[in-house]
């Protein structure tokens, strides 16, 4: 059936927006409260009405924008019926098996736990909302060392994924390398998590893997539990691939070894009126926040980093420093770059953090 669906967010948390075509009635998935705003501007331009709010999962990397929007509009929020209690902003609990009409589209519930307890896909016609549970080719599958996460379950999940259809198209929660969405067929080929045929074989791989620190996610997870409507309910670090497993990133880059140069030598060097290639992978609307930015940088966002590279081919000789929050995402794309032939990649250590903590804020726009 012919419906409208498009992915709003600019950076790695997707959020979905369906409706059936010629109606006012719309439904979203996984809101974030950043985009609060955005939403709702996008909702009156479309002359649109809210009606259905479905969450994946208890989020743990940001902070929901669910119960906001709730506020808002007056939509019903739907979450798994093994959400946490404690979430008194969900009215609608659902169960594996489910079904849910958006206007005359069908949305089918399917548990996938593994990321957490309370993990959801959503099928729709032609479609898999997968949230956590998949991501799009190496970026694997989300972590399961959180609270409720299973790796036993998460490979159930992915062998009941795997009997859907090989034409469904696969939309994630999160994508950390800006992949394009692909057939349920593609990932069966190309998606590493995909590949163990055996759960002690999957339990074992994921065990081993060396997966970062998960403290502060359990703050956020606190907030999105009390359906907090703060943006700064938690404090998040640098947006990064928190939610992917480490490693799931090709494995000829992530063993690629980048240099690293020092803010001071940076300054040093660019108030000695050398020109140098100075790539900032935040989102643009980081750059023009408290940080600021440095003066002549280049603004590619790290989603974007590994299809744009083309745009600094002609530097592909010459040393490129790669400049983030603290040098988490720069170091990927120094990676990134390495691996596409450039020369000399290299990060600035500390990041923007230490630059502007160091040399104040001078080049903001």
């Amino acid at each position: 059936m012919e419906y409208h669906f498009e992915q709003l967010n600019t950076d790695v948390c997707k959020t979905y927006l369906f409706y059936e075509e010629g109606s006012k009635e719309a439904a979203i998935v996984d809101p974030k409260i950043n985009y609060l705003t955005a939403y709702l501007d996008l909702f009156k331009d479309r002359n649109l009405t809210l009606k259905w709010i479905f969450e994946t999962h208890t989020h743990a990397d940001h902070i929901s924008g669910a119960a906001a929007l709730k506020d808002a509009t007056g939509a019903d929020i739907y979450m798994h019926e093994k959400a946490p209690a404690p979430i008194k902003c969900v009215n609608k609990r659902v169960h594996d098996g489910e079904e849910v009409k958006v206007g005359n589209i069908p949305v089918k519930i399917f548990t996938t736990a593994g990321h957490t307890k309370d993990s959801l896909s959503y099928y729709l016609p032609g479609k898999l909302l997968t949230g956590d549970v998949l991501f799009l080719d190496s970026g694997g599958a989300a972590r399961t060392d959180l609270p409720g996460g299973d790796p036993g379950e998460q490979w159930e999940s992915h062998q009941r994924i795997k009997q859907l259809p090989d034409d469904t198209m696969i939309y994630p929660g999160h994508d950390y390398r800006n992949r394009t969405p692909s057939t349920l067929g593609e990932q069966k080929k190309n998606n590493p998590f995909l590949q163990y045929d055996s759960k002690e074989e999957y339990v074992r791989f994921l065990n081993e893997q060396k997966l970062g620190p998960a403290d502060w996610m359990k703050f956020v997870i606190a907030a999105n539990v009390q359906c907090s409507r703060d943006p700064n309910a938690a404090d998040i670090p640098e947006e990064g691939n928190s939610c992917e497993v480490k490693g799931t990133l090709p494995p000829d880059v992530a063993a690629l070894t980048v240099e690293t140069t020092s803010i001071d030598d940076i300054k040093t060097r660019l108030d000695a009126g050398e020109e140098l290639i100075i790539v900032d992978v935040r989102d643009k609307k980081d750059t023009t926040g408290p940080m600021g930015k440095i003066e002549g940088s280049i603004n590619i966002p790290i989603t974007d980093v590994n299809t744009s590279l083309n745009k600094l081919e002609k530097y592909k000789d010459r040393e490129i420093v790669f400049v983030c929050v603290k040098g988490k995402r720069s170091a990927t794309a120094a990676q990134l770059a390495k691996h596409a032939g450039f020369k000399k990649p290299m990060v600035m250590d500390g990041g923007m953090t230490a630059w502007s903590e160091k040399y104040g804020i001078k080049n903001r726009s």
